[in-house]
């Protein structure tokens, strides 16, 4: 299974903490999380 993620509109650049917040809350709906130890960066 595969999905993309595009980062390319300036106003993700411009919101990171809103950016990866939703990226966040999207992985969590689909259950997948990163492996223990991995931060995210922010």
């Amino acid at each position: 299974m595969t999905f993309r993620v595009g980062l390319f509109g300036l106003e993700k650049w411009h919101q990171v903490d809103r950016t990866v917040g939703q990226l966040a809350a999207a992985l969590d709906r689909i259950c997948l999380v990163a492996p223990v130890g991995e931060a995210v960066a922010g």
